[in-house]
């Protein structure tokens, strides 16, 4: 009995050395690699969940790609010009008599300035309040109207161009070149509004 447990011991080391155990080993490499799988599994599905992440960011619909475009600058632009308007509508309003233009009798200058500083205001707000896009397509509209009316005003004014009032004409140029500027601009963001509204709702 004595010599069977020795060979038996014997035997088990024999094995160990030469390898003979090998399963145990493997199974423990199988596992090892299992692990690693299943951690870049993960890192798989992290990876995937980021980019989808990142499509759900940038994908926030026409609204978020007009608001991009710098309606704000516009804006800024218009009330800039609107105030130049008014200015020199009430430069004409105090140095001008009233019936000595059409100009000055229907006051052009100032509720056409007044009109855009409000369609202004309006532009730099669609950027925190989207809500007011219909309202800036309404008021950029009938500053159009507005500005197409005084422009024929103006127009009419310079047919009867006289020296002595030369001066006073050469304002009223100046008021028809900045006329024309709030019509380009109004003309601009009329044509994104309605783009992206359009594109909105599937016109």
């Amino acid at each position: 009995m004595a010599c069977a447990d020795v060979d038996m011991d014997i035997r088990d080391a024999e094995d160990t050395e030469y390898g003979l155990w090998a399963p145990d080993i493997n199974m423990q490499i199988a596992d090892d690699e299992g692990t690693r799988k299943e951690d870049s599994q993960k890192a798989t599905i992290l990876r995937r969940y980021q980019a989808s992440h990142h499509v759900l960011v940038d994908g926030r619909g026409p609204m978020h790609s007009l608001l991009q475009k710098n309606t704000a600058v516009l804006g800024s632009l218009q009330i800039v010009s609107g105030i130049f308007s008014v200015g020199l509508g009430v430069i004409f309003a105090v140095s001008h008599d009233m019936t000595t233009s059409l100009f000055t009798l229907f006051r052009v200058a100032l509720w056409t300035g007044t009109l855009f500083i409000f369609a202004g205001v309006v532009s730099t707000m669609l950027r925190k309040h989207p809500e007011l896009l219909p309202v800036s397509l309404v008021i950029n509209r009938a500053g159009i109207v507005a500005a197409l009316a005084a422009v024929g005003v103006i127009i009419t004014d310079l047919t009867g161009w006289d020296e002595e009032n030369a001066q006073y004409l050469k304002m009223e140029v100046l008021e028809l070149c900045m006329l024309g500027l709030q019509v380009l601009m109004a003309v601009v963001l009329c044509l994104w509004i309605s783009k992206k509204k359009c594109a909105t709702f599937v016109c």
